[in-house]
């Protein structure tokens, strides 16, 4: 007798449930990142960084992204459920991840200075740049 396999109907997850495994959410968590890097290099831009510094700057605020976002459940089954809580869950989780980021900043390059101007810029508009992109996203493009 062969063993009887069950579907469920929730979507497959990774993590304990903090990622779901679909396409939708790997576009969600794609256009995060862009919206991330789109952050650090208005900011580049603004201050006249370079390459290399924006690079810097996008692997420190890329490893608290992904610490953060997994931990708060960026990600999880059910967030693309309302454009609100999917910018919600962002927003938390970029909060979280640029102050993991700055810590990254403080381990990697001890001899640079982080005014709190630069933090309190990084949290709002990075806030800003990955909740704007997950509205956008939830309410028309990854909608379902």
């Amino acid at each position: 007798m062969s063993p009887t396999t069950v579907r469920s109907a929730m979507p497959a997850s990774w993590l304990g449930g903090r990622f779901e495994a679909s396409n939708r959410t790997l576009a969600l968590a794609a256009g995060d990142l862009v919206a991330i890097a789109l952050f650090v290099a208005v900011g580049e831009v603004r201050h006249a960084g370079s390459l290399s510094s924006g690079l810097a700057t996008l692997t420190q605020f890329g490893v608290g992204w992904v610490v953060a976002s997994l931990w708060v459940g960026a990600y999880a089954v059910g967030v693309r459920s309302t454009p609100w809580r999917a910018v919600r869950l962002g927003a938390t989780a970029w909060i979280l991840a640029a102050l993991v980021g700055l810590v990254v900043r403080l381990l990697t390059t001890p001899e640079t200075a982080i005014p709190v101007t630069f933090i309190l810029t990084s949290i709002g508009f990075g806030a800003l740049f990955v909740g704007g992109w997950r509205f956008v996203a939830t309410r028309w493009l990854l909608a379902g």
